[in-house]
């Protein structure tokens, strides 16, 4: 009896919510045929098994092959998207998609944030730049508040120093985030995330401006922080229950132009409703042409990296102190 086991097995299985295919082709016969006659159909039997074999391997290399191309049809060209199952982010974000929405601690919130921005803004200067950027920790600072997990993207620039001594390290600090528990899904955490990131902003970023994310589990929330009160755009509120409104820092605004995509907030009135959180869900299909329902958010989520990765400066430099 000849047994052909085909195992096709995708490390991208999860992505595509495809499981990993075995398929056992079993081909057997009990003909009482003469010796000379079943030797020539035991041979014609695996010349058929293996022909069926490699058949089926053929056109399972294609569909998976086709249904992976679905899900490459997004992102900006180029990249490895934090989507791909090379890349370290992917891992993370899977981990606390895996711990679920009602994991309370925020340690997996904060390792997948530190992994996606480090992605997309790699430590290593560029030829010929004379800055490069650094995702690290921030330590708590300000009035005294209990700690929580939060990063900083900085851009650093050496600045030649005196003949002989060290290189001045100038920095500035371009986006901040704020992480939070999956369990802390609600619109009165959302409310108390923000208030305690502005707590923090007020004193290391009193009269600058910075890029702010909010991150409750897979879920987040992009402002800009506009320390000088610059823009003439209403203030944020989190939208409650009923019909509260709950205001935010006047200084957390809302400015379309830099932050891209941004469902949760109504331009006009600044009103935010959490419920329309971005999410960084690459898997969950429904999308058009085979994508994932929430292909718009990868792809402007990445947008919004570059975006910060090729702007004109941010004015001003962090206090020698932070």
């Amino acid at each position: 009896m000849p047994l052909i086991v085909l195992r096709c097995a995708s490390a991208k299985a999860f992505r595509n919510r495809l499981p990993d295919a075995s398929i056992a082709l079993s081909v057997s016969g009990s003909m009482a045929l003469a010796p000379g006659v079943a030797v020539q159909a035991s041979a014609a039997l695996w010349r058929a098994s293996l022909i069926m074999a490699a058949t089926i391997c053929i056109v399972l290399t294609f569909l998976a092959r086709n249904s992976t191309d679905k899900f490459s049809r997004f992102g900006v060209p180029g990249l490895v998207h934090y989507w791909d199952p090379t890349a370290e982010p992917y891992r993370r974000v899977v981990k606390v998609a895996n711990v679920g929405p009602w994991h309370n601690q925020e340690d997996v919130v904060s390792h997948m944030w530190n992994a996606i921005l480090s992605h997309y803004f790699p430590s290593t200067a560029a030829p010929g730049l004379p800055f490069q950027w650094i995702v690290g920790r921030e330590p708590s600072r300000g009035p005294a508040a209990p700690v929580s997990e939060r990063i900083k993207v900085t851009m650093s620039v050496l600045a030649p120093g005196p003949s002989g001594t060290l290189a001045n390290d100038v920095e500035r600090d371009y986006i901040w985030v704020e992480c939070k528990a999956p369990s802390r899904d609600e619109p009165f955490e959302w409310k108390g995330a923000f208030d305690e990131a502005a707590r923090r902003l007020d004193v290391a970023y009193r009269d600058r401006e910075m890029f702010v994310i909010v991150a409750i589990g897979l879920k987040y929330i992009k402002l800009y922080w506009d320390g000088p009160r610059k823009l003439p755009l209403p203030g944020c509120k989190i939208l409650g229950w009923r019909a509260d409104r709950w205001a935010l820092d006047d200084r957390f605004k809302a400015p379309v132009g830099l932050l891209r995509l941004s469902p949760y907030v109504n331009q006009a009135t600044g009103d935010i409703d959490t419920s329309r959180a971005l999410s960084l869900d690459f898997w969950t299909r429904g999308g058009p042409d085979g994508r994932p329902l929430n292909h718009g958010a990868c792809t402007n989520l990445e947008l919004f990296f570059q975006d910060i990765r090729t702007m004109i400066k941010l004015p001003g430099v962090n206090p020698t102190q932070f």
